[in-house]
């Protein structure tokens, strides 16, 4: 009987964690932009970064604006996977080359500051008390 509860745990455990793996799958931005490279020649690595919604290269995104695809796709994209790209002006020289729009790379030019990550708080609040102020080592309080 305990090998049979130990076997059933286990098969409960096992279709569990299938469960999760497939709980998650792409985004909406990465569904559509699927779609739309449904029929056109593109990498199967970029296929792949698309479909589990992971940052796309800026070799992606020069595929991608080789196959034609909106503008808006791609942009829903980068914002869908919160994508930060520090590009320089050689890279932003290399996107326009290879034919992705401007309105694609301002959107890549501003997301440092849409999605970076807010500046630490600092440890103490201005002005620094190692105690609250009213707070006194007496023995019986005030009241």
């Amino acid at each position: 009987m305990k090998a049979f509860g130990i076997v059933a745990l286990s098969a409960v455990l096992v279709l569990f964690l299938a469960g999760c793996a497939t709980l998650w799958g792409p985004s909406e931005a990465g569904r559509a932009l699927a779609g739309a490279l449904a029929d056109k020649e593109i990498d199967a690595a970029t296929r792949q970064r698309i479909v589990q919604d992971l940052p796309l290269t800026l070799d992606d995104i020069k595929a991608v604006a080789r196959a034609d695809v909106p503008d808006d796709l791609i942009i829903a994209q980068i914002h869908a996977t919160r994508s930060v790209y520090q590009l320089n002006t050689a890279q932003v020289l290399d996107l326009h080359g290879a034919g992705v729009s401007e309105k694609v790379i301002d959107f890549m030019l501003e997301t440092p500051t849409a999605y970076a990550l807010p500046p630490p708080c600092p440890a103490y609040g201005y002005p620094y008390w190692p105690f609250p102020p009213t707070y006194r080592f007496h023995r019986y309080p005030y009241w």
